[in-house]
């Protein structure tokens, strides 16, 4: 139970300081894929972006 506690609080920070106002998402026009930049400054692809946001 410790694991999955723990491992739940790593991903709601990460949701937190991440997955909030202040992304970017955008079309690469090098490889025609959407992309979505986060406040962190990573880039996902757009095989790991929900489709409700594309």
């Amino acid at each position: 139970m410790n694991k999955g506690f723990i491992a739940g609080c790593k991903a709601f920070k990460y949701r937190f300081y991440n997955c909030r106002h202040g992304y970017e998402i955008f079309k690469n026009p090098v490889n025609n894929e959407m992309q979505i930049k986060l406040r962190n400054n990573e880039v996902l692809n757009q095989k790991d972006i929900a489709e409700r946001f594309l």
